[in-house]
């Protein structure tokens, strides 16, 4: 029945171009898995992701993860070549430059494009930009603590709930109310007032290289605020790199999310002649800017260029579901299943739209011409 899933994936996707979206994780028999998702436009300009397949690498090299990739598109006769973006991790097996994933298939697909996942890549920006303003550190990192202590008991935890569920309603209800009546609200609650403009103090007494100039208002806006902003936009300038925003502007002509907000034409023109030349014939771009400059009034003609909505593959979250149901499919109880068994329950429970429009003689016929069968089916 898994089987007949991904052939209907297959025949959905037909020859059109396709992304291809991989990562791996441990399951609960600490075997090594790699989840295998596609992305394409179907025939009816939808964009499709699609679970296709779980595979048990013996390790996790690139040319090892290549070669179990390759195997399973070529399985199912999907080229390779056709392949027209890359969606991985930030690990070095998978974004290295030279023997990565990435580039192991960049070489046999010239316009395979690989785009990191901005999720991953916007969690570490944060993390970096938090470790660099000491107080925003001290503060996550008592937060972690707490937590952690909290959790490790229910009583406490029963305790924080009743203790903070009032005054937390009351802090909400503080910031709805005007400014007039902050003051009087805090007033009869009991609440401390911080005075903006009195002098900051970093600990109580007087510190030896305290400043007497600095308020507390300039130290929570410069001092703490300001310098987070300036060191978040430093790691975001560092690691969403040009080349990416750069391929990325073009593609996002392509959403129609963002028609609204203004089509331009010269966005999806320079998508095909910069990253896409030899998708195109030469008569085909030049008509492609004459279809794109009647859009508004034919809007199918935009359809020519769907196959690269591909293109704006930003996350992984779809192979990061999947493990999530790798976890409650195989679980400690049931950590002896087979590889193939494995796979097969996650394609039919991931992809039970499809499974459930197949029909159950032709599941009777399929399971009848595998083997010889003693009784008639």
């Amino acid at each position: 029945m898994a089987d007949r899933v991904k052939w209907v994936i297959r025949k959905e996707l037909n020859d059109a171009k396709y992304c291809i979206i991989v990562d791996e994780c441990s399951d609960m028999s600490r075997k090594k898995q790699m989840a295998i998702v596609l992305r394409y436009v179907d025939n009816d300009g939808f964009v499709r992701e699609r679970f296709f397949s779980l595979i048990h690498v013996p390790n996790t090299s690139s040319m090892t993860l290549k070669d179990e990739m390759c195997s399973v598109l070529s399985h199912y006769g999907l080229n390779i070549r056709n392949i027209r973006g890359q969606d991985y991790d930030g690990a070095s097996n998978m974004r290295g430059e030279w023997n990565g994933l990435q580039a192991l298939i960049s070489n046999q697909c010239l316009y395979a494009y690989y785009i990191r996942c901005f999720a991953h890549r916007l969690q570490l920006t944060l993390v970096a930009a938090s470790k660099e303003v000491i107080p925003v550190y001290q503060f996550f990192s008592m937060l972690n603590s707490t937590v952690t202590f909290v959790l490790g008991s229910c009583k406490r935890s029963d305790e924080l709930r009743a203790t903070f569920a009032l005054k937390f309603l009351l802090y909400l209800t503080m910031m709805s109310l005007k400014l007039l009546l902050v003051k009087s609200f805090c007033e009869s609650q009991l609440i401390d007032i911080l005075d903006l403009s009195a002098c900051y103090f970093g600990r109580r007494g007087r510190a030896r290289h305290h400043r007497d100039n600095v308020s507390v208002e300039h130290h929570y806006r410069v001092d703490i605020f300001n310098a987070t902003i300036d060191f978040q936009l430093q790691e975001l300038n560092n690691r969403f790199i040009e080349k990416y925003v750069e391929f990325l502007i073009p593609s996002c002509a392509l959403d129609p999310r963002e028609w609204r907000k203004g089509f331009q034409a010269d966005n999806t023109c320079k998508l095909v002649h910069k990253f896409c030349p030899k998708d195109f014939t030469e008569c085909e771009k030049e008509d492609l800017r004459v279809q794109l400059l009647h859009f508004e009034v034919e809007i199918l003609s935009i359809l020519v260029c769907k196959s690269y909505l591909t293109f704006l593959i930003c996350v992984i979250a779809t192979t990061e579901r999947a493990f999530s149901v790798l976890r409650i499919v195989k679980t400690r109880f049931r950590n002896k299943m087979d590889d193939e068994f494995l796979e097969n329950c996650l394609v039919i429970y991931i992809e039970r739209e499809i499974a459930k429009k197949l029909l159950v003689d032709a599941i009777v016929d399929g399971f009848r011409d595998m083997k010889e069968c003693r009784a008639l089916l």
